[in-house]
């Protein structure tokens, strides 16, 4: 396109330019003859461009010298223009130049024809041409040499051609032989006397493609030949081309085609790009989104990089000395442990092996090898867990990459084993609670069932809640002299017909009497053995030898310890007097804390005790208040219970 543009402008000013000069210079030449003169006058006069060239043959061979030499060689090249014969057009035009270095239209097509040419002797000759156009530019188109009939905007348009197509072949010649710094040079001379050149935008780009340094800025320039419009654009046919062309290697070099329009938009207003202009490599745009990735995502990142190096050309020796017996992650790009999601798991529970993806939750890449099995359970596919250990061995193909863990704090984020599902007891009811009257409605005793009864420690309640009224006052009597018979009348009619209690197999006696003025009532702390009093305050009439009505001894209140026999429930471990008191005077209750076997406590059989008192030591002298502060002991084996002194 650009080879034509000049041809056809060559043929107009410079052909004018040569034909005034031409004119100029005849008076001073001379013909042979007359038919000289007749045949060149016809040749200058036909417009058939084949007749003038056989009219330029005949005077050729007719006149091989001649004065007119150089007028000739120029109408064979406008000859051989008209009938689009490019190779004897140069041909011509190197003659013209070999007879004046100095032929401005010789030179201007010989420079043309280098164009698009890249044999080693037109590129020589093409140089030389050009570099003679520049040096004769001031001298053809002087001001004084300007016809009058050209404008002077005109003329300057002609110089300025002049110099174009000097550049652009001298920039053609070096682009060829690869003188890329010197063919740049030439081009951006041509781009500064004609902004609006897509032709040499092009190779201005293209030559700058070449070197990584200046790829960006070549990417601008062949941006630019594909978005001019107008003259100097590019045919249609040849922008679609270009615009596909740009594309794809922007793609290449950027990495996509983010920015591309932007790019084509600057370089479209301006011919050369800003000063701070700059399009970024694909490796530089990755650089920066690895560096923002592993800013975000440390640990994917690592990962990456040592999948990279393990799937890569060197991936053996790689692994020998980087990898191997490696602790990983072990703290690089401070990353602790890496997380993956389970593909895989052998066996199904309490796994020793482990598969694991981390790229994505279905590709295996990492196998966890338990040593001790200390896994326990089992995980869903795709559970997300954290690792560390170490690595033991890989493949390539398939890629995998093995690694013992030790330990189980080496795993986090593995589920906790599902608890045993366990059917719930049958709720049981509640014991029920018995109770018994006691004799003539002195109130009643609650008992529960022995299965209640288990051994445990609790706070138990030891005093009773209510204690007996006194006896009726015909009880007391005196026990001096004949007061043993009354109590045996007394202990037969109340206590033995049809309402004894057969001891079954405890010995009980009180013991270890204590004879206590005022005392405070202090409870007795309960052992396996021993039943316990609450002292009570006693009115003692220490000078009184005869017995009276005495109620401490029947408002006594008795703790049994657990796990021995007892008097009034031979089945419990606890008794106590419940609601024998029809005055509503109450006992006392103090807690203590005992081993006890789940049974709260036993109250009072509903039988009556058959109460064999067996006095020793003669007369009953002792006062009752003192038997009172007596200790009842019970003994295992012993089927009666008896009172002493001693």
């Amino acid at each position: 396109m650009l080879v034509q543009r000049l041809k056809a402008f060559v043929g107009v000013i410079l052909a004018t330019v040569l034909v005034l000069g031409a004119w100029a210079q005849a008076p001073q030449q001379n013909y042979k003859d007359r038919a000289e003169y007749d045949l060149y006058s016809s040749i200058l006069k036909e417009t058939n461009a084949q007749k003038k060239l056989e009219l330029l043959n005949q005077w050729k061979d007719k006149y091989p010298a001649t004065d007119f030499k150089s007028e000739r060689l120029a109408l064979y090249l406008t000859a051989y223009q008209a009938l689009n014969k490019g190779p004897e057009m140069l041909a011509t035009a190197k003659e013209m130049v070999a007879a004046n270095p100095k032929n401005m239209q010789g030179l201007y097509w010989v420079a043309i024809f280098t164009l698009n040419n890249t044999s080693a002797d037109q590129l020589e000759a093409g140089q030389k041409a050009a570099q003679s156009l520049l040096a004769n530019v001031e001298e053809t188109f002087a001001a004084a040499k300007k016809p009058a009939a050209v404008p002077e905007e005109a003329w300057k348009k002609e110089r300025n051609n002049i110099e174009i197509l000097a550049h652009t072949t001298l920039g053609w010649v070096a682009m060829t032989r690869k003188e890329n710094d010197s063919a740049v040079q030439a081009f951006k001379k041509v781009l500064e006397i004609n902004a609006v050149n897509a032709q040499v935008s092009y190779w201005l780009g293209t030559v700058m493609l070449r070197k990584a340094e200046t790829q960006g800025e070549g990417l601008y320039h062949i941006a630019r030949a594909s978005v001019l419009e107008g003259q100097g654009a590019m045919d249609p046919n040849t922008k679609g081309q270009l615009q596909a062309y740009i594309q794809k290697v922007y793609a290449q070099y950027h990495g996509d085609s983010s920015g591309l329009d932007e790019l084509k938009a600057k370089a479209k207003e301006s011919v050369m790009p800003p000063a701070d202009f700059k399009v970024k490599r694909a490796d530089e745009m990755a650089a920066e989104k690895e560096e923002e990735f592993r800013k975000t995502n440390p640990m994917m990142a690592l990962w990456m990089s040592i999948k990279k190096e393990l799937t890569g050309a060197n991936s053996d020796a790689y692994f020998a000395s980087s990898v191997k017996d490696a602790h990983l992650p072990g703290g690089a790009m401070g990353v602790e442990k890496f997380k993956g999601k389970v593909i895989e798991q052998k066996p199904a529970r309490n796994p020793k092996e482990i598969v694991l993806g981390i790229s994505d939750a279905t590709t295996p890449e990492v196998t966890l090898k338990l040593e001790t099995g200390f896994m326990a359970g089992t995980a869903p596919v795709g559970t997300e867990i954290e690792f560390t250990g170490v690595v033991s061995s890989f493949t390539k193909d398939p890629f995998m990459v093995t690694m013992d863990v030790e330990k189980k704090e080496q795993i986090s984020g593995w589920p906790a084993p599902a608890p045993a599902v366990k059917k719930a007891a049958p709720k049981k009811a509640a014991p029920k609670k018995k109770e018994f009257p006691l004799p003539d409605g002195r109130g009643s005793v609650t008992r529960l069932p022995s299965r209640a009864r288990r051994s445990h420690l609790v706070a138990a309640q030891i005093v009773v809640v209510q204690v007996f009224q006194p006896a009726p006052q015909f009880v007391v009597l005196h026990l001096v002299g004949g007061g043993r018979g009354r109590l045996g009348r007394f202990e037969h009619r109340f206590l033995h017909v049809d309402r004894a209690i057969q001891a079954q197999g405890d010995g009980q006696r009180v013991g270890r009497a204590r004879i206590d003025a005022d005392q405070l009532p202090v409870p007795v702390q309960p052992d396996q053995r021993v039943e316990g009093i609450v002292l009570q305050f006693v009115h003692h009439h220490l000078a009184d030898a005869g017995a009276q009505a005495q109620q401490q001894s029947l408002d006594q209140v008795v703790g049994h310890g657990p796990g021995r026999g007892h008097l009034l429930d031979l089945q419990g471990d606890g008794v106590g007097f419940v609601n024998a008191d029809p005055d509503g005077q109450n006992g006392v209750a103090v807690d203590v804390f005992q081993n006890h076997d789940r049974h709260i406590g036993d109250r009072i059989h509903h039988q009556p005790a058959d109460l064999h008192l067996d006095f020793h030591g003669g007369s009953l002298t002792t006062p009752l208040d003192q038997i009172a502060h007596q200790r009842v002991r019970t003994g295992p084996r012993d089927a009666h219970w008896q009172a002493g002194t001693g």
